[in-house]
């Protein structure tokens, strides 16, 4: 099994961190604890979109910072589209949709951690 290190980094508050790991863990429990969570997940999706949503109308005065704000920004939709798209096979019973899901949603969380630190 593939484990996965998510770090905040200069940018990315725990508020977006938290919400998009409740999702991740679920998934790493296999399609029947998506299932059986799936309104809960939703609810931790939308609350990771408004935590985006709320980082898209402010701007850092550092450069740096700024660079890495916007990049998150950037990003996160991708996660949020993923993470339902990951609902919706386990709804589904579609274990391989829900594989592929997992898969891509975990390169989109990578995706935000890069944003998060920069790299």
């Amino acid at each position: 099994m593939a484990r996965i290190a998510v770090l905040p980094g200069d940018g990315i508050g725990p508020q977006v961190i938290r919400e998009a790991v409740k999702v991740l863990r679920a998934a790493a429990d296999g399609p029947a604890e998506l299932r059986a969570n799936s309104e809960a997940l939703r609810t931790h999706l939308s609350a990771f979109d408004a935590a985006a949503a709320e980082m898209a109308r402010y701007r850092v005065d550092t450069p740096a910072l700024e660079t890495r704000r916007a990049a998150i920004v950037a990003a996160s939709p991708e996660v949020s589209r993923l993470g339902r798209d990951l609902l919706d096979a386990a709804e589904a019973g579609d274990a391989s949709g829900a594989s592929e899901a997992a898969t891509n949603f975990t390169a989109a969380l990578k995706k935000l951690q890069a944003a998060a630190t920069g790299t």
